[in-house]
């Protein structure tokens, strides 16, 4: 069986420090995207982080931790 979690954040305000931050501070790497474009996929483990840009500057997360269960 494969348990599947995911959760949304409000908006961040700086899309660029928000990947940045989880890019090279918590060392998630980069499956998708970068920091000039509008949505990035970053992975560490199981853990999965998509990030969407809102408008000119903000950002969501969507974060995503799928385990397998026996």
């Amino acid at each position: 069986m494969i348990a599947k979690r995911f959760a949304s954040s409000p908006s961040i305000a700086n899309y660029k420090d928000c990947f940045k931050f989880y890019r090279d501070t918590m060392g998630f790497s980069v499956i998708n995207g970068d920091e000039n474009s509008a949505t990035g996929l970053l992975k560490q483990g199981s853990a999965k982080i998509a990030l969407y840009q809102l408008g000119n500057s903000h950002c969501r997360m969507v974060f995503s931790n799928i385990k397998k269960r026996n």
